[in-house]
Order: C-alpha cells, then sequence, then structure tokens
C-alpha cells in the first residue's frame, strides 16, 4: 500500500527490486539473509541506476513551448 502513497504523493513510478529467496524464510522464525546476497543487491541496484540513466540519455528530449510554436508557425 505505500507504493501507491509514494506514487500519489511525488508524482512517480515506482520500481520495486527483490533480492530474498524462497529459502531465506523471510519474517518467520528462522528466517535469514546472506551477507554475499545484501551485496549483490547494492551492485545490482547501482547497475540499475546506471543503466537507466544510460536509458533516459538516449531518449530525444521534448520539444520547449518556443520550438513548438516555430515549428507551427513554419509549417
Amino acid at each position: 500500500p505505500i507504493i501507491s502513497t509514494f506514487e500519489k504523493v511525488l508524482g512517480l513510478k515506482s520500481v520495486l527490486l527483490g533480492f530474498g529467496l524462497d529459502q531465506d524464510a523471510i519474517h518467520s522464525p528462522n528466517e535469514s539473509y546472506a551477507l554475499e546476497n545484501f551485496y549483490r543487491g547494492i551492485d545490482t541496484i547501482a547497475r540499475f541506476h546506471r543503466h537507466f540513466a544510460a536509458i533516459l540519455k538516449a531518449m530525444p528530449k521534448p520539444l520547449t513551448p518556443e520550438e513548438e510554436e516555430l515549428i507551427r508557425e513554419h509549417t
């Protein structure tokens, strides 16, 4: 439920990345989480941000209102 609130308040979509395994038994009396997976999760998040930023840079930029007006004037 908190994600929908984040999206509503921030006006942004969310991405959830899960790093737990079935064998971790999260929230059970014998839950565990391997440190190796913790560090892999950190690395994965950094890689995700780098790749996502590269995709955003490659996307065409939207036109400014001034550019749109110039196009309308000359078409």
